[in-house]
């Protein structure tokens, strides 16, 4: 039995180009506001390093998530700065559930596909290592919940920014009285 289907041409490149420059400009953005983070968080584990009292116990560790790993500890309710950092606390936490995209973002090989409706769609997979055995991951994204996401991130990214901030100016007056 034969089936009758409609043939429909193939994209033209222009398409497939406008599709490729929107995801990865929609990649870009998303790095950004996980730059403008990992900035915030070594901003802040510089300032608490810095400080006369209990700066030395600070760690400044190379990546990122050991950086937020080293900062929860430094504000947690164990740390040092607990009080100054108790507000911040839940916040990077929170900023934290975007830890799996940063990695396929940063990592990860990206291919993109369009749907009928010329929406883009993005596969992410990636290869990794931990304790010695291969972690694959995959994760693929819709172009309207891809840009949710990077909406969550950058509103995520801006709060703990701002909470990090705010955390660095109650410090600031202590350093200054200890000098006096």
């Amino acid at each position: 039995m034969n089936a009758i289907t409609r043939i429909q041409p193939v994209a033209h490149d222009a398409e497939w180009a406008d599709i490729h420059h929107a995801v990865h400009a929609w990649r870009g953005e998303a790095m950004h506001w996980f730059a403008f983070a990992e900035t915030a968080v070594t901003e802040a584990l510089l300032a608490l390093s810095q400080d006369a009292a209990h700066g030395a116990m600070v760690r400044k560790p190379h990546l990122f998530r050991q950086r937020m790993d080293s900062l929860a500890d430094a504000i947690g309710a164990d740390g040092p700065f607990a009080d100054a950092g108790r507000k911040a606390l839940p916040i990077l936490a929170a900023f934290r559930d975007h830890e799996e995209l940063r990695s396929l973002l940063s990592h990860g090989a990206l291919k993109s596909f369009r749907d009928r409706d010329g929406r883009w769609l993005v596969m992410l997979r990636n290869l990794s290592f931990r304790s010695g055995k291969a972690v694959r991951s995959a994760r693929a994204l819709e172009q309207k919940e891809a840009e949710q996401l990077l909406a969550s991130l950058k509103q995520d990214a801006q709060t703990l920014a701002s909470a990090l901030q705010s955390m660095r100016d109650k410090l600031r007056p202590k350093a200054s009285s200890a000098q006096a």
